[in-house]
């Protein structure tokens, strides 16, 4: 179940909801200031559950996006689990709260939470196997993280019907995620085009990941760098409904466009990332890595 919409809601709950489902949090908890007096009034208990929670997830995912009042976020999430045990929503809470646990670096009750996805029905024991492989490749542990992507492919495995074929072609993008990291970039390349010759048109999320993968393996060869700029230029232009991954994308292709002496494009896909996602944490990684530079061609001068 993505979600429920009940009779006779208000339209700003609506309007909230499918909003959190574009993990637009900031932009729903907007949505849901607008519901007057009148509105709240007539909602029945159903529907004042479902607020909460999407009031709850909102919270959230504005806290990931800005990286402000993740404590907050937390509370709230914790709270909206406390006193809805039984609802629909129960696994997407966990999903949220875990990742707000991880962009503040508490890694180990991320896990928890996601824990408590594992114990539903296969495609959400997929999505917490692939949930808890991406903590380990944020603690820097791709090998732990390969077998975690292993487990969530067996599970895949197990859902029937239309739904199994995009779980079993995510957990195989987050292998080839791992074989990047791990400098296995043949065995990357080639799972990522796997994916993209198994997608369909609708897949934009599997797309704009595996295009993205395709290029990080790509660079990670040393010598394609040719091939990489066509798929990263593919998230940013083509398959750029998520955000996430358009954000990594410019990032990628700001270094790119450096290391390869087209310093105009790098100044204009720098433009593209600050101006579009002017809170993500890929903007703090540029600077990390001018700081970085400069502090490289210092010592340099220096030894000159």
């Amino acid at each position: 179940i993505r979600f429920v919409r009940f009779a006779d809601e208000p339209a700003a709950l609506s309007d909230a909801r499918s909003l959190l489902l574009r993990q637009e949090g900031a932009a729903a908890l907007q949505e849901i200031a607008t519901l007057s007096e009148a509105d709240r009034a007539m909602l029945s208990n159903a529907m004042r559950a479902d607020l909460a929670y999407v009031h709850a997830a909102a919270a959230g995912r504005a806290a990931i996006a800005s990286g402000t009042d993740l404590d907050q976020a937390i509370a709230t999430l914790r709270g909206y689990l406390a006193a809805h045990g039984k609802t629909h929503n129960l696994y997407a809470a966990h999903e949220v709260l875990g990742d707000v646990l991880a962009r503040a670096g508490r890694y180990a009750e991320a896990a928890a939470a996601y824990d408590h996805m594992g114990k539903g029905p296969p495609a959400i024991a997929t999505r917490a196997a692939s949930l808890r492989a991406e903590l380990l490749i944020l603690r820097d542990e791709p090998s732990e993280a390969l077998r975690e992507y292993k487990a969530a492919g067996a599970a895949a495995a197990k859902i029937e019907g239309e739904a199994g074929r995009p779980a079993r072609l995510m957990a195989d993008l987050g292998t080839a995620r791992c074989h990047v990291l791990l400098h296995e970039s043949d065995a990357a390349i080639a799972a990522c085009r796997g994916v993209i010759a198994a997608c369909v048109p609708g897949d934009a999320v599997l797309l704009s990941r595996a295009y993205l993968v395709l290029g990080r393996a790509q660079l990670d060869t040393g010598k394609n760098d040719h091939d990489a700029a066509v798929s990263l230029l593919t998230v940013d232009l083509v398959h750029n409904t998520v955000a996430a991954d358009r954000a990594e994308a410019l990032f990628l292709l700001v270094g790119l466009w450096e290391r390869t002496n087209h310093p105009e494009r790098a100044r204009e896909t720098r433009r593209a990332l600050e101006t579009s996602y002017p809170r993500s944490p890929w903007i703090e990684k540029l600077a990390a890595t001018a700081r970085s530079e400069e502090h490289t061609s210092e010592l340099q001068s220096r030894q000159y």
